[in-house]
């Protein structure tokens, strides 16, 4: 008896637990829906449209809705491949995606171990602004599908294992930046880069790519060099072949394997060292340097300071603390070059060809023993926005002339510090561009910089000469000048 009662309770018990579906069905697998569809077919359930709505019909055509949100099916397309194709999945959550209006802008998909061929889907994406593929282990060409990335700014695909030429890139009508290096490209850079007008930083170094650089790519970086800078390409370890073009730095062009190069000859009027053609007269006028400063002895001209040339024509030359005691009168024939420092050396006077240098923007001739007057000169170096003459013996007047040089600029209501004379012999009275004014004083007991978590604390700058630029015409010995003879008792008077 107390056997069948166990027994039955145990199947009323089955029946307490047991619950109805949608359908009214006991136990039944039937679920309705947002919509209120009640079947136990889930892929037909609803879904929200692109505006959120349940069952709704917001959907355009070559679009699909997920969560409420509209995405461009191409580009779904386009990210499955990637995923299952080097993931062995699909696009899942999306986590490195950025969209705009249901197209697919941002894809960063860097270090993530992808393995594969790019897929010839990614042209689809052709609303894609920025693309992060580098650090992975990509392999194979360049999909000819690049060519419809015509939105793209943005591309990274260094530190892989891409092959192939770069063709299929020279189409990126809109692209600002881009990197490829460490990877197996070969091939040369094709002519039509030009087209790039956009283009500002392209980093190819570690390659294989080789043959002439052609003019046209310095159209699109004006500055092609071994070290990376805004506006320029970083182009070490390849195979590029001499002559370079002119917007190559002899001195940057990195380590260049040529030994499947053709040999050279250079323009009449030019010498060839190494792989670069050089001006023979911007040649001449450093060995010129060389034998006149004992101090240079013993080096060959490509040796001497620091140099930078654009093409065959020196632009840039530091002769600082060399011992320097003569420049020779030929350095006018230095006629491209825009950057002079000759600064920390001997020279007690100036040749008057350096007068022609009128290409110069910058003069730095400070701590030498020049005793002379400022050369009048100086004024028709219309480009110049730094003259250094300080710390040296320059007596007389500072030309007025020197004002309408763009050195000579306002800054917050003071002559910029792109001209300094300070510590000569020069005399008063100045030109009115050099007339400071008073000092400017933080007298409202300020602390900049006042932060109690900070290493130092705060800067206390009450009381300070915060613009006080009269330190660029100080230092002046004026005991032999006829105006400070005549006027003692004047402050510009020592």
């Amino acid at each position: 008896m107390k056997k069948l009662l166990i027994i039955a309770l145990l199947f009323v018990g089955c029946d307490i637990f047991q619950e109805e579906d949608c359908a009214g069905v006991l136990d039944g697998d039937a679920r309705e829906d947002k919509c209120g569809v009640c079947d136990s077919d889930t892929t037909n359930d609803c879904i929200r449209d692109c505006s959120g709505v349940w069952g709704g019909d917001d959907i355009p055509i070559g679009y699909k809705a997920i969560s409420g949100k509209c995405y461009f099916i191409s580009d779904l397309n386009a990210l499955d491949d990637i995923y299952r194709d080097c993931l062995g999945g699909n696009s899942g959550e999306r986590k490195s995606t950025r969209w705009e209006n249901g197209r697919l802008y941002y894809l960063n998909l860097k270090n993530i171990g992808l393995g594969c061929e790019i897929p010839e889907s990614i042209g689809n994406l052709t609303e894609l602004k920025e693309l992060w593929l580098s650090y992975n282990q990509l392999y194979g060409e360049i999909p000819a599908s690049f060519n419809n990335l015509t939105k793209l700014e943005r591309l990274s695909l260094h530190d892989n294992n891409l092959s192939g030429n770069i063709e299929n890139l020279v189409h990126l009508t809109s692209i600002k930046w881009m990197s490829i290096s460490y990877n197996q490209f070969s091939g040369v850079i094709p002519d039509g880069i030009n087209s790039l007008t956009m283009l500002s930083t392209i980093l190819l170094h570690n390659n294989q790519i080789g043959g002439i650089i052609p003019d046209s790519f310095c159209e699109v970086v004006n500055d092609l060099s071994g070290e990376y800078s805004e506006r320029n390409s970083y182009i070490d370890q390849n195979q590029f072949c001499p002559p370079y073009p002119e917007c190559v730095n002899p001195q940057n062009i990195g380590n260049q394997n040529i030994d499947n190069c053709e040999d050279f000859e250079c323009d009449e009027g030019n010498m060839k060292s190494g792989s670069f053609c050089y001006y023979q007269q911007d040649i001449d006028v450093l060995q010129d340097f060389i034998s006149s400063n004992e101090g240079l002895s013993g080096k060959t001209p490509l040796e001497i300071g620091e140099q930078e040339w654009y093409g065959s024509r020196l632009t840039k030359l530091v002769l600082q603390n060399l011992e320097l005691t003569y420049l020779p009168e030929n350095i006018s024939n230095l006629s491209s070059l825009e950057w002079l420092n000759l600064s920390i050396n001997q020279l007690t006077t100036l040749p008057m060809g350096i007068g022609n240098l009128t290409n110069l923007y910058f003069l730095d001739l400070s701590t030498n023993q020049l005793n002379i007057e400022i050369p009048e000169y100086i004024i028709n170096m219309n480009n110049l926005n730094r003259l250094l003459l300080n710390d040296n013996q320059f007596y007389g007047q500072i030309p007025e002339g020197l004002c309408y040089l763009p050195m000579a600029i306002q800054f917050f209501g003071y002559s910029n510090v792109g001209f300094n004379v300070a510590n000569n012999n020069l005399c008063p009275p100045y030109p009115e561009c050099f007339n400071f004014g008073e000092p400017f004083y933080d007298t409202n007991n300020n602390s900049i910089y006042d932060d109690a978590d900070s290493l130092y604390g705060f800067i206390d700058l009450n009381n300070n000469n915060l613009y006080d630029f009269d330190y660029y015409i100080s230092g002046q010995d004026t005991s032999e000048c006829e105006y400070c003879i005549e006027n003692p008792t004047d402050p510009l008077c020592n």
